[in-house]
C-alpha cells in the first residue's frame, strides 16, 4: 500500500496540467459537506416552496424579524 509521501513524490512526478486534475480532485473532495438524510430532505422541500413562491419566513415585524434572524445565525444546518 501507497503512504501518503509516496503518492505525493508521484504527483510532483506529473506534467503541471496532470497536477491540476489531481488539486481539482481533491479540492472537490474537500469541498463536499455531508448531510444526514433529513437535513437532505429539508433542503430538497425548501427548494422546492421556494420554486412555487411559499415564504417560508413568514412575514416579520420588527423585533420578530431580529429574532428570527439570531436564530437562523444560530441554527446548525
Amino acid at each position: 500500500m501507497k503512504t501518503a509521501e509516496n503518492i505525493i513524490a508521484d504527483i510532483k512526478r506529473l506534467a503541471p496540467d496532470q497536477q491540476e486534475k489531481v488539486i481539482d480532485f481533491v479540492a472537490s473532495i474537500i469541498d463536499q459537506e455531508e448531510f444526514s438524510e433529513e437535513e437532505t430532505a429539508l433542503i430538497l422541500q425548501a427548494s422546492e416552496e421556494a420554486k412555487q413562491g411559499i415564504n417560508m419566513s413568514g412575514p416579520f415585524r420588527g423585533e420578530e424579524a431580529i429574532n428570527y434572524l439570531r436564530r437562523l445565525r444560530k441554527a446548525k444546518f
